[in-house]
Formats: C-alpha cells, sequence, structure tokens
C-alpha cells in the first residue's frame, strides 16, 4: 500500500494509505489492500486540490525530471516526476512518460490528481531547456 497526501484546497495536508485511487464522476474511490473500493473513507472531491504519492515511482528514473507544481493557498512546490503535462481544456493537470523517445506520449494514470484550477504555475525544477530527455529509456511497466 502507499501513502498518498492529500492537499486541500484550504487547510494543512494530510497522508490516507491505500492501495490507489481513482476518480470517477466527480467523486474519489480509494482501494484498499485487495485493490478493491473500500466504503470506509471519504474525501470531498470539491475541496481537494491535489493528491500525490509520499513515494513517487518515477523519481528514480534517469530521464524524468521534477516539475515544481504550486497550488494556491501553498507555500512550497510538490514535486512530481513525469516527460510531460498537460492542463488544456480538462478540470485536471494529465502527468505523462515515454519509453524511448520517439515514442508517444503515456498518461501517468492512478496515482496524481490535480485540480487545474488550483495550479498557479507548474515547471521544469531545473529551469526552462532548449533540449530536454525524451524518453524513460525502458521503464519497467
Amino acid at each position: 500500500m502507499e501513502n498518498f497526501t492529500i492537499y486541500p484546497k484550504e487547510g494543512k495536508e494530510f497522508t490516507l494509505r491505500c492501495e490507489r485511487f481513482e476518480v470517477v464522476e466527480n467523486s474519489f474511490i480509494f482501494h484498499h489492500s485487495g485493490d478493491q473500493p473500500s466504503d470506509e473513507v471519504f474525501v470531498s472531491f470539491h475541496d481537494v486540490a491535489a493528491i500525490v504519492p509520499e513515494r513517487q515511482p518515477f523519481a528514480n528514473i534517469e530521464d524524468l525530471k521534477p516539475f515544481e507544481m504550486y497550488l494556491r493557498n501553498r507555500d512550497a512546490p510538490i514535486l512530481v516526476y513525469a516527460n510531460a503535462f498537460d492542463m488544456k481544456g480538462t478540470p485536471t493537470v494529465k502527468f505523462f512518460y515515454r519509453d524511448f523517445s520517439n515514442d508517444p506520449l503515456v498518461e501517468i494514470k492512478g496515482i496524481y490528481y490535480v485540480a487545474s484550477s488550483e495550479v498557479v504555475a507548474i515547471f521544469p525544477s531545473e529551469g526552462l531547456e532548449r533540449v530536454r530527455k525524451r524518453s524513460t529509456r525502458g521503464f519497467p511497466s
């Protein structure tokens, strides 16, 4: 099971330990250790700015770099490891990786939730470069 940090739109963040979560029709469904939906938890969808795993599975992949994500009402950035992100025309930020540099981007699902309306800024933590690494070079799936 994983620890997920939940960042409310207002107030202090907290941690929930679960197998994974999903978003279905403006609500969160958290899965227990048997990887089935749990009926022992409620987290208000409309009051959450972001959910991020404490231990990010992509943090040790050389070609994935951290993006600093700043949310409203938060001083410190949240680091998210990915090759790219997209928040055009969607209510949530989508993060992506790719195995090899010419492969299409693959959405990272089930480990991040970020409400686009709560994002002040997202940018690579090492700054804007002309050329960025474009792949995970064989990330294990």
